[in-house]
């Protein structure tokens, strides 16, 4: 980090130093023979070069005398004016005579950054504005976009018309770029290709070089940024000027008729069979150069095609670990890319960085399972093992990494999760085979060749003699991810004899099977026939609606014939009415502008008056909001007063109750204490009955006075005691009540509070309800504005059509 941040600072110094050598070459005044980045920090010490310096920047002189000796004193006191006649050049610095006489690096180089950024390069958005505008590019800052060196070559070429070396490496377009800028341009070399190259390059040198082609070229190319105005104001402008280029361009139409009529017409005088014949050499030129243009661009297609392809067509052999096993024991996997031929016709560069990353694939893991890889023909790779467990393992891992595999966006687009990447085949067989001179020979090669061929994109086929060998030394749980289909017995006839052909997949990509049509085990040239057989089908059904579109046209060209004799019937006619109508066009064509004018600005009042409405409408909006919110919070307040106040009158009610309770039983105690013959506390209604007719009877009835008052003093006695009783009764009845009452007030006091505590979060669910709904209407105006300026925009978008139409 520490050496390239130095290394960066080094390179900063080279610009800075070039660029102050430069301006320092237009002093009269002695300067320093040479200036670079050794002595950059020296040079400065004693504030001599620093005032030449800002003197030709600044086109004045200072009256700052030269200190007489080179005491610290004397020549920090100088740096010191030095400093401050830079400052009276309205720049504010931040460096001092200490800073500059102690030789600190980035303080001085500091310092030159600022004048650099206050005589040199002056605003950063205007030359980055130039340069979009010169170059036709979106450039987005000043160092990462230049590093390739194609911005700096188109640059030169919109200013010298030189052609740039695009197609190059990196240097070479800077160089390129640099020199020409120099002889061509007499712009300065003050960035070296070397060190943009070594990534020693920052905004500052870039933005100090690109200063120069500013200020010297800042006349080409340049636009002025458009005034701000209100929206309606340009568009009117713009049809005003419409309208006027119309008129302008009838008036130059009139002319031209004018002029054309008074000449003789010489193709009215042609025969219509030259006229036919010049419109026929002109269709088969025109089709002959279409034709033409469309071979160059399959020629350059092919050409590009073949540099793409030329790496892998000529891939040398591969440095194997392990010799090509051999024997009858040798399992073969063949891997290769369907339809690779069109896809390399589709996109060259996509095919080649994705056959860079599916080869590599297949080699990394081809190491692991320790295969051996034969040389590449074209996109077929094959490779040989000599245990047939590792050979299914690499097919099952290659097939899984492939999907896995970050392809570009060609092959990512509108595919499936477990269908992704390169349409890669993949056939696996397990026999007899050699390697001789560079290939793979035997009855294995010519069964695993016929497997390849009949594969499909994404698919992996094996022998079932190749899968029973391998799943024997594999473990379970290995081969229970493996999912396989049998697809049948079929017949090879370059060993003559039947194989049983099945199709595997790893376990997360089984999905592909229901991809598939119908298993057919065609030859290479089977398959070519049955696709020809496609082909001609489609040629067949194009052909019909070709017949159809030549009857349609036929039609088009004979309506498009009589067209022709109507408009040259209508010339004549019209050629001795133009002269009387031209001028009455012209005035017709005034008097619309006039009346477009008229209402333009009529429009421009209404919708000044609809704009002054519409705030008008927002404010008592805003108010009548205000209000609602106002309302809604006295409407919860008199809510909570409505529950209180109906929980008091519960809790009255409950007391006026208990009240009643106590009174009737204050009666019964004063009812029985003033009649002799109380009734019973529990006796039945009968028994109450009978007591009172004993009474009435006794009454009645003589009896001897002294029996009488016996009887009467025995009784009272009783009764004395029964009221007694009675009272302790209603004591311990009364305590009863009052607890059951307590409870019954506890109670429903605490239904009370959870029915009050369920209006408040029901009044809460309320406001927020409430709230939401404002929200949501203010949400919905918003939308209705956005709609009624798009509708607007609409309208004058169709208006101004309507118009140019």
């Amino acid at each position: 980090f520490f050496f390239n941040f130095a290394m960066s600072v080094a390179a900063q110094k080279r610009v800075f130093t070039k660029w102050i050598t430069l301006n320092l070459s237009q002093s009269k005044d002695d300067v320093p023979e040479k200036i670079d980045e050794d002595n950059f920090v020296d040079v400065f010490q004693d504030g001599h070069v620093l005032l030449k310096l800002v003197e030709v920047l600044s086109h004045s002189t200072s009256d700052i005398k030269t200190p007489k000796s080179q005491n610290k004193l004397q020549v920090m006191g100088y740096i010191t004016e030095v400093l401050k006649f830079v400052e009276k050049q309205d720049m504010k610095l931040t460096i001092s005579a200490e800073n500059i006489y102690g030789r600190d690096e980035t303080m001085i180089l500091g310092l030159i950054w600022t004048l650099i950024l206050k005589y040199q390069v002056g605003k950063k958005q205007e030359i980055l504005a130039w340069l979009r505008v010169l170059v036709d590019e979106q450039i987005k800052n000043f160092d990462a976009d230049w590093k390739d060196g194609i911005l700096f070559c188109k640059l030169v070429e919109a200013l010298s018309g030189l052609q740039p070396p695009l197609g190059s490496e990196v240097k070479t377009r800077l160089e390129w770029a640099f020199s020409n800028a120099e002889s061509k341009l007499g712009i300065t070399e003050i960035i070296s290709a070397e060190d943009m190259t070594s990534g020693y390059f920052d905004e500052r040198s870039c933005l100090t070089y690109l200063s120069f082609f500013y200020n010297k070229y800042k006349h080409i190319g340049k636009k002025e940024e458009p005034k701000k105005e209100d929206d309606r104001v340009p568009i009117l402008e713009a049809r005003i000027k419409e309208l006027e280029a119309l008129s302008e361009e009838q008036q130059l139409t009139c002319t031209a008729l004018a002029a054309a009529c008074e000449k003789k017409d010489a193709m009215l005088d042609k025969s219509t069979n030259e006229i036919q014949a010049i419109i026929k050499n002109t269709k088969t030129l025109h089709d002959e150069l279409a034709e033409q243009k469309e071979i160059n661009k399959e020629i350059s297609q092919s050409i590009e095609e073949l540099q793409l392809k030329l790496p892998f067509l000529n891939q040398k052999a591969v440095k194997n670990e392990i010799p090509a096993p051999t024997g009858n024991n040798v399992s073969l996997v063949v891997v290769d890319v369907e339809n690779a031929e069109s896809l390399w016709n589709k996109n060259a560069n996509d095919m080649a960085l994705a056959l860079q990353g599916f080869q590599s694939t297949a080699r990394r893991i081809c190491k692991k399972y320790n295969g051996f890889e034969a040389p590449v023909e074209e996109e077929k790779m094959t490779f040989g093992f000599s245990q047939a467990p590792a050979a299914l393992s690499f097919a099952v891992e290659l097939q899984q990494e492939l999907n896995d595999f970050e392809w570009p966006e060609t092959y990512m687009e509108g595919r499936e999760e477990f269908m992704k990447g390169l349409p890669a085949v993949v056939a696996l067989h397990n026999g007899t085979a050699a390697f001789v001179e560079g290939k793979y020979t035997g009855p294995a090669t010519r069964v695993i060749h016929r497997l390849i061929s009949a594969a499909r994109g994404g698919e992996i086929l094996t022998t079932q003699h190749a899968w029973s060998q391998a799943v024997e030394e594999l473990p379970k749980e290995l081969v229970d991810v493996i999912k396989r289909n049998e697809l049948g017995s079929f017949e090879v006839k370059e060993i003559n004899a039947p194989i049983d052909i099945l199709q595997i997949f790893p376990d997360s990509l089984k999905s592909r099977s229901s991809l598939y049509k119908e298993f057919e085990f065609l030859t290479p040239e089977e398959k070519k026939q049955s696709e020809l057989k496609e082909k001609l089908e489609a040629l067949q059904a194009d052909n019909e609606s070709l017949k159809v579109k030549l009857v349609a046209t036929e039609e088009q060209a004979k309506k498009a014939r009589d067209r022709a004799l109507e408009l040259n019937k209508w010339l004549n006619e019209s050629r001795n009415e133009m002269r009387t109508t031209i001028g009455e066009q012209i005035q017709a064509a005034m008097a619309e502008v006039a009346s477009l004018i008229r209402e333009s600005e009529t429009l421009e009042k209404e919708l000044k008056r609809t704009t002054q409405q519409l705030n008008g409408a927002r404010k008592v909006m805003d108010g009548m909001n205000g209000k609602m919110q106002e309302m809604s919070q006295k409407n919860n307040l008199l809510r909570s007063q409505v529950v209180e106040q109906e929980r008091q009158q519960q809790h009255l009610s409950a007391e006026i109750t208990r009240l009643e309770e106590l009174l009737n039983t204050k009666k019964k105690s004063f009812i029985s204490k003033l009649m002799p013959g109380k009734l019973k506390r529990g006796s039945s209604v009968a028994d109450n009955k009978k007591t009172l007719e004993g009474n009435a009877d006794l009454k009645k009835s003589k009896v001897d006075p002294k029996k009488q008052s016996k009887r009467a003093t025995k009784k009272m006695s009783e009764e004395k005691a029964e009221d007694a009783e009675i009272v302790v009764d209603e004591k311990k009845g009364k305590k009863e009540d009052d607890k059951k009452n307590k409870k019954e007030e506890e109670k429903k006091r605490r239904e009370e509070e959870k029915k009050r505590k369920e209006e408040e979060k029901k009044h809460k669910k309320d406001d927020k309800k409430h709230k939401k709904d404002e929200k949501e209407e203010k949400e919905d105006e918003k939308k209705d504005e956005k709609e009624e300026e798009k509708n607007e925009e609409k309208e004058e978008k169709e208006e101004k059509e309507e118009e140019e139409k």
